[in-house]
């Protein structure tokens, strides 16, 4: 008690001393293969340094990406912490290191549980780790994992209801945050993450190798081994039509052994063997001539917080049919095309009714895609958020 009523003083002191409010950013879910939190916290980041606020800021980032984060945040200040247990991190480490940089407020960029804290701080809430659990088919995390998930679930709940605010990556979200944890929805604000430009961006150059090594055209979607998706969904549609159409279905992404023997026996059962095409790992920079290329995007999910791949297909102007999910109604809006999870009979017709359309009438979709992916901007998202942190700074 003595230490943080001790740093509060401080805090207040050197607040006075200097003019100028101090921010910390808890930064730990950036890690360069990541996507979600990962991507969301790297982009974030850069659209505020973008508004060149007056404050000073603290970075906390892990120690293998904290020199990459320095050159892309110049004038901010990057720390780089060894986080060898992001849930330790936060419940113990973060509040030590908030009180001895005397910040002001801080922002955690993910949904974490937090000790308590000797300032006020926000957070990210990008989904709910009890939904994520309920709607995943597999389990194909380690024990610590799951150990640590059910600590999240357990926690979360009050450290949701102490923070000075909650940013929801959709409205989604922001009902279930209401709903299932009892936080006030004057203390959520719904902030749509961007898209990046680079998905935006026409190819200007030629294929890489790697793309080059594609079967065209095309059928795109993703096996990861993530338990919410649904690539079996995906492989007995495409395989009850393959016989109609020149396509290949390409299934992308770092597919466990588990999850990949039974997919590929799947498509032994549907005799579509020489037309599904297994990726494996996809590097970052090909993920945008990825989804370009592709005839259709396919993105089969049971629970979504926002939908980020959804996004970047579209901004591609890739057609694209996802799962008819809250979250993902959201992304698509009126431009898209759903499917029930599950029903690979409908998938089927509307993969059909996209393939066997001429492309002259398919531009007018992904016109439309793009205008809609567009409506997500990070300079936006940023905005938003540094309004709160200045409101919190009152």
């Amino acid at each position: 008690m003595r230490t943080t009523t001790r740093a509060r003083a401080n805090r207040l002191l050197t607040h006075q001393e200097r003019g100028t409010p101090h921010v910390c950013f808890d930064a730990t879910s950036y890690t360069p293969a990541g996507k979600g939190a990962a991507t969301y916290t790297y982009e974030l980041l850069g659209a505020l340094h973008a508004l060149d606020a007056s404050a000073r800021v603290t970075v906390i980032a892990r120690e293998s990406v904290a020199q990459q984060l320095q050159a892309r945040l110049a004038g901010w200040v990057v720390v780089p912490k060894p986080v060898r247990s992001a849930l330790a991190w936060h419940l113990f480490g973060l509040p030590r290191f908030v009180a001895e940089i005397a910040a002001d407020v801080v922002h955690v960029l993910h949904e974490t549980p937090i000790g308590r804290m000797p300032v006020p701080y926000c957070m990210s809430v990008h989904e709910l780790p009890e939904l994520r659990r309920r709607y995943s088919a597999d389990d194909l995390t380690s024990l610590y994992s799951t150990i640590s998930s059910r600590v999240t679930e357990r926690l979360l709940p009050q450290s949701c209801c102490r923070a000075g605010h909650l940013f929801a990556l959709s409205e989604s979200t922001a009902r279930d945050l209401a709903h299932l944890y009892g936080v006030p929805s004057g203390h959520i604000s719904v902030v749509y993450p961007g898209v990046s430009r680079r998905f935006f961006q026409p190819d200007t150059e030629a294929p890489s190798e790697w793309i080059r090594r594609l079967p065209t055209p095309y059928v795109l979607t993703f096996a990861t081994g993530d338990g919410r998706e649904i690539p079996e969904q995906a492989i007995e549609a495409f395989g009850s039509v393959f016989h109609q159409i020149p396509h290949t279905l390409v299934v992308a992404g770092r597919c466990p052994a588990r999850l990949c023997m039974r997919l590929q026996a799947l498509v032994t059962r549907a005799g579509c063997q020489d037309r599904v095409a297994f990726t494996g790992y996809v590097p970052e920079a090909e993920l945008p001539a990825l989804y370009r290329s592709a005839s259709v995007y396919v993105d089969l999910s049971r629970y979504e917080g926002f939908g980020l791949q959804v996004a970047e297909a579209m901004a591609a102007g890739t057609p694209t049919i996802a799962t008819a999910i809250p979250a993902i109604a959201e992304v698509v809006g009126p431009t898209g095309y759903v499917v029930q999870a599950g029903d690979a009979q409908s998938l089927a017709d509307q993969l059909l009714e996209l393939l066997l359309t001429p492309e002259s009438e398919l531009r007018f979709s992904r016109d439309a895609f793009s205008a809609r992916a567009a409506t997500f901007r990070w300079e936006t998202a940023a905005q938003k958020v540094w309004s709160t942190i200045e409101a919190m700074l009152q």
